[in-house]
C-alpha cells in the first residue's frame, strides 16, 4: 500500500447533510482534478459552476417526479449493499508469485477499468451538483461514493502487481468525449448505459470465463476469488443500480425531446458505439491477461445493444460476429435490429431494473 500514500478527498455538502467521500489514490494521481497525471494524460477537464447548464433542474425535474417510488428503492438498495475495501480479505493474494509479463497484462487491463471509475465518479459528482435536492441527487450521491470505492479497489490490485498500468488511447478518448457532453441526456447516456455498462459487463463475463479456467492451487485461487466473485457481486452490484438509474432518467427524458435533439443523441451514440465496437474486436488488453478477450467483448456489445433498447434509442453498436459459443452464454439474448426488448424483460444481470416495474 506505500505505493499509493496520495489521499484525496471529495467533501459534498447536499440537501439532508454532508456527504464526505475518501478514498486511497495513487501518488501519480492529480489530487486537484483526481485525474490521471501525465502517464495516463489529463483527457477529462474539472468542470465549475460556470459551465453548468441553467436547465438541467428543469430537466431534471421532469424527468425525476417527486415522490418517485423507484427512485427511493434504488437509494435504499445502494444503502443496504454498502461495501468496505477493508471487510474483504485481502492477505492470500499474493501477486508477485506471478511472471512480469502476465502481471503487466493485468496492470494494464485493470488501468482501463480504473480510468473508467474514475471518469464516472466525477460524471456522478457532475449530476449530482445539477440535479435538485431529492432522490436523484441522493442516487448520485451514492453513485459518487461506490465509483470513489471502485478506484481505490482496482488501485490495490494494481498497487499488488507491482506494475504501472498503462490506459489505451481509445479509452481515453471515450471518456474524455463523454466527459464533455453538454446535456444531461447525453452524460447519463454515456456515463450511465455506455460506460457502466462496460464495466457491468466485464465483471459478469469475466466471471464466467474465469470460472472455466483450471484449478492451479491457493495463488491462483486467491486471484479467482478476486475475479469470480468480487468482481460481479460487491463492483457488478453496483454498477447495476447506475445502469438502472440512468435507463431511469433516459426513459422519462427520451420521449420529450425534439426531433434535432433526439437525432444529436442518436449521433453521439453512433460515435461512442464505434470506439466500444473497435476496442471489442481489438481486444489485445483483454487477451494478455488470459481471457478470451473477444469472446467477452463479443458479449459486451450485446448486451450494451440490449440497454440502448431498453433506454428507448433506436441506435444499436455493430456486432462482433464470429465468437465461438457466444450464443451459448446462459441468458444472452439478441435484440433484431429496430426492435425493442419485450416487455417484462430485464438485462441480464441487471436484477435492480426490477425496482423501476
Amino acid at each position: 500500500m506505500t505505493r499509493y500514500p496520495g489521499l484525496a478527498a471529495l467533501h459534498v455538502a447536499r440537501g439532508l447533510g454532508v456527504v464526505c467521500l475518501n478514498y486511497l489514490a495513487p501518488a501519480a494521481y492529480d489530487a486537484r482534478s483526481l485525474l490521471p497525471a501525465a502517464a495516463l494524460g489529463h483527457d477529462m477537464k474539472l468542470h465549475d459552476e460556470t459551465d453548468r447548464p441553467s436547465d438541467w433542474a428543469d430537466l431534471a425535474l421532469s424527468a425525476f417526479h417527486a415522490p418517485d417510488a423507484a427512485l427511493d428503492r434504488l437509494y435504499e438498495m445502494a444503502c443496504r449493499d454498502q461495501w468496505t475495501i477493508a471487510g474483504l480479505d485481502w492477505s492470500a493474494l499474493d501477486l508477485s508469485i506471478f511472471p512480469l509479463s502476465f502481471r503487466q497484462a493485468a496492470a494494464d487491463l485493470f488501468a482501463q477499468l480504473q480510468y473508467g471509475e474514475l471518469a464516472a465518479m466525477m460524471a456522478a459528482s457532475r449530476m449530482m451538483d445539477r440535479l435538485p435536492a431529492g432522490a436523484a441527487r441522493l442516487m448520485c450521491a451514492t453513485q459518487v461514493n461506490d465509483e470513489a470505492r471502485h478506484v481505490r479497489f482496482f488501485a490495490n490490485l494494481v498497487g499488488r502487481l507491482g506494475c504501472e498500468g498503462r490506459v489505451r488511447p481509445s479509452v481515453r478518448q471515450l471518456m474524455a468525449e463523454v466527459d464533455e457532453a453538454d446535456t444531461p441526456e447525453a452524460t447519463m447516456l454515456g456515463m450511465q448505459v455506455l460506460i457502466e455498462g462496460v464495466a457491468h459487463s466485464f465483471f459478469q463475463e469475466g466471471a464466467r470465463l474465469f470460472a472455466e479456467l483450471p484449478a492451479l492451487g491457493p495463488p491462483f485461487d486467491a486471484v479467482k476469488t478476486v475475479i469470480t466473485d468480487w468482481l460481479p457481486r460487491l463492483l457488478g452490484r453496483d454498477e447495476s443500480r447506475h445502469i438502472a438509474f440512468g435507463l431511469h432518467f433516459l426513459r422519462a427524458r427520451l420521449p420529450e425531446l425534439g426531433a434535432s435533439e433526439r437525432a444529436g443523441l442518436e449521433r453521439k451514440v453512433e460515435r461512442w458505439g464505434e470506439m466500444v465496437y473497435e476496442m471489442a474486436a481489438d481486444p489485445e488488453v483483454i487477451d494478455a491477461a488470459g481471457v478470451d478477450g473477444l469472446r467477452l467483448g463479443a458479449r459486451c456489445v450485446v448486451d450494451l445493444n440490449l440497454r440502448l433498447a431498453q433506454a428507448g434509442m433506436e441506435t444499436r453498436i455493430r456486432e462482433v460476429r464470429e465468437v465461438p459459443g457466444l450464443r451459448e452464454v446462459p441468458g444472452l439474448r439478441a435484440v433484431p435490429e429496430g426492435r425493442d426488448v419485450p416487455e417484462g424483460r430485464d438485462v441480464p444481470e441487471v436484477p435492480e431494473l426490477r425496482a423501476l416495474r
